[in-house]
This record gives C-alpha cells, sequence and structure tokens, in this order.
C-alpha cells in the first residue's frame, strides 16, 4: 500500500502470498523470496486489492451463519439475487501488529451493529476499509435512480457508528462466487469477492492460476478491467456523501 505522495505503506497485500515488494514510480512489485516479480499492480488501483471479510463475520448459508474462515469452495451461501450458489474460490492473508503499524491504511473499518438502519447489521461487522456494503431505500433512489447501490466502507464513516479503527492484527477472507453476489454477512448485505484485472494481478501466481481454471474467460479477457460486472452501481466516495447527508 503506499500514501498519496507514492510512499510505501505496506508489504501485504489480501490474498497474496508473497515475501516482499518494490516501488517504483508507477507500480508496486510483488517479490517471492527469491526476488522474483511474481505481479505488478498500479500505484493508482493497489487499494482496490484489498476487498475482505475480516475472520470472525459470520455468512448466512443453508446451514445457519458460520464462520467466514471455515468456509470452503463448494459451501453453500445465501445471496440477494440468484438464490442458495456454491463459492468458487476462497483466499486469505493474516496482518500482524508490525504489518499494520507499517501499513494503517490495512487497518479495518468498525460497521456497529445497527449503524445502517435497525439491526443492521445484527452484529458489530469488521471489513477491510475497500469492502462495499449494500444501501438501499429512498435516498438512494432520488439521488442515483437506483433503490440499492453499492458504497465502500471507507466512504461510509461520517456515519454515526461506522469508524475506521486499529487493531493489533486481522485475518481477511475473500469469497469469490461463479458471478459478483450480494451476501449476507453478520445480518447485512455486502459484497462477494470481484476480481478485477488489478487484483488479480496483485495475487499469488497459485491463486490466479486456480481462478483462471475456474473461469477461463477471465484469462482470455483483453478490457482495460476485466472481471465480473457488479452486481450493484458503485458510488465514488462524494457520491456516498451526498447519500450520508440525505
Amino acid at each position: 500500500m503506499v500514501d498519496s505522495k507514492g510512499r510505501s505503506q505496506s508489504d501485504v497485500v489480501c490474498g497474496a502470498d508473497y515475501a516482499s515488494f518494490h516501488l517504483d514510480t508507477d507500480h508496486v512489485a510483488l517479490l517471492d523470496t527469491n526476488g522474483e516479480i511474481m505481479g505488478k499492480v498500479p500505484l493508482s488501483e493497489i487499494e482496490d486489492v484489498l476487498v475482505c471479510f475480516a475472520s470472525g463475520t459470520k455468512i448466512a448459508t443453508p446451514k445457519g451463519e458460520v464462520a467466514v474462515e471455515t468456509l470452503r469452495a463448494g459451501d453453500k451461501v445465501f445471496t440477494r439475487d440468484n438464490g442458495i450458489q456454491e463459492i468458487a474460490w476462497t483466499g486469505s492473508r493474516t496482518l500482524t501488529t508490525k504489518d499494520l503499524l507499517a501499513a494503517p491504511d490495512l487497518q479495518p473499518v468498525l460497521v456497529r451493529a445497527g449503524s445502517l438502519g435497525s439491526s443492521l447489521p445484527e452484529k458489530d461487522l469488521l471489513l477491510s476499509r475497500n469492502h462495499r456494503l449494500l444501501m438501499s431505500g429512498r435516498r438512494a433512489a432520488l439521488h442515483f435512480s437506483d433503490t440499492e447501490v453499492f458504497a465502500a466502507a471507507k466512504y461510509m464513516t461520517a456515519t454515526d457508528g461506522i469508524d475506521a479503527v486499529q487493531i493489533s492484527g486481522v485475518t481477511y477472507v475473500h469469497l469469490m462466487f461463479a458471478q459478483h453476489e450480494v451476501i449476507l454477512s453478520n445480518g447485512t448485505w455486502t459484497e462477494s469477492f470481484q476480481p478485477a484485472d488489478h487484483v488479480l494481478n496483485g495475487i499469488h501466481a497459485t491463486q490466479r492460476a486456480e481462478i483462471f481454471d475456474l473461469f477461463p474467460d477471465l484469462g482470455q479477457m483483453e478490457a482495460a478491467d476485466p472481471g465480473f460486472g457488479n452486481a450493484r452501481r458503485v458510488l465514488k466516495r462524494h457520491e456516498a456523501a451526498i447519500l450520508i447527508k440525505g
């Protein structure tokens, strides 16, 4: 992770498995233990790589609420749009106190119970800062002509009960499906992992190969930002601010 001035703030990307990184003027290069470059992520896009649930988050499944870190490919999860769907792939990364001190932007956002409305979420929810929450209601329809939209957790911190927090360590977990899904986490709707070119370039080659084996079309796309289409409109920072202010 780098700050707005291009200074290094991290050697960790969620879901990746690499030893260190190298920063140049345009990209962060991910290195293995032999110093070989495994992939590069543009500086302008590095934050987008981190879209994860914190361990302990409960995901709604046909078997009840299940801790996200225990879910595996093939397990079934309730989705808002497509009923019960199987998980296609999971990934995780544990960040230590040292990691988080070196990279404060990797600290999570805490969405407190009830901060999104009555019993939404049902329990405190800890997410990576770029994880998107489903926002719905008349204000969304009024301002964006959509009754449901996505807003990144980091854009919602002006809302009472939603705060960027500092903790001593965290394990982040990805859940990926055959398409971008909206799933229940601690009783509120959030997004699943959505692969895009800059995200796929930021994870370990083995994990990337696993995803391409599951979804060959992703490896063949040549668009600027290949990947799954968004399950909902995604709000930018200033749009989320409008939604919060009403």
